[in-house]
């Protein structure tokens, strides 16, 4: 799997869209506030992602963390420090104002 380059990420847009089909995704790279934090290595990022799925209806978030992560794999593979998760079901209300399509 190819990692990502700062500020492109479509090619792990599309693998979450692809692994959790009728997705809506969004990411964020979060990397510039947090550069000069201690421990930050140089050259990884720091990514907020926003995904709603209809697999995750039903599902406690705990799981839906983990799915996100089994399919993300190692997250050296994409040059990432951290990212943070939002993850809701199209019926759940936290994320349900943004667009359903992607």
């Amino acid at each position: 799997m190819n990692g990502a380059t700062r500020g492109d990420w479509s090619a792990l847009h599309d693998h979450l869209i692809h692994s959790f089909p009728g997705s809506w995704v969004n990411l964020i790279d979060e990397t510039d506030r947090h550069r000069n934090h201690v421990g930050h290595p140089y050259g990884f990022h720091n990514l907020e992602l926003k995904m709603i799925s209809p697999e995750f209806c039903n599902m406690p978030l705990i799981e839906r963390h983990r799915r996100i992560y089994r399919a993300i794999g190692p997250l050296e593979n994409w040059r990432l420090h951290a990212i943070q998760i939002q993850a809701s079901a199209p019926d759940e209300s936290a994320l349900h104002s943004v667009p359903t399509s992607t």
